[in-house]
């Protein structure tokens, strides 16, 4: 069967290796571990030892994130929060809180 997704609550989706979550969205789960999100791309994603899920992302580094606060993204390494506002094609768009300006970033 399908690798299961037991950082999150999700449920199959309509094709294999797809999943869907309330509140995460849909995302394609690779046997590597490595997660295909529909807006963020490319992540890897850890269950949080206390709460909520880690996500490695490339060029930003680990962001944390629950579901009671996504799309509001923790980014550990400057220690702010970031609010993923979407993507538009390859292009994905943040706010970053703590230097109050927008960022992008391109998901290969």
């Amino acid at each position: 069967g399908p690798l299961s997704p037991s950082w999150i609550s999700a449920q199959p989706g309509t094709a294999n290796n797809w999943w869907t979550s309330r509140w995460f969205g849909n995302f394609f789960l690779h046997a590597n571990g490595w997660a295909r999100h529909a807006k963020l791309g490319w992540v890897f994603p850890m269950e949080s030892p206390t709460a909520g899920l880690w996500l490695w992302k490339e060029g930003m580094g680990w962001l944390w994130t629950d579901k009671e606060i996504y799309p509001f993204l923790y980014q550990n390494g400057n220690g702010g929060w970031l609010y993923f506002y979407g993507r538009r094609q390859a292009t994905l768009l943040f706010y970053d809180y703590s230097t109050k300006r927008w960022i992008t970033r391109t998901d290969g």
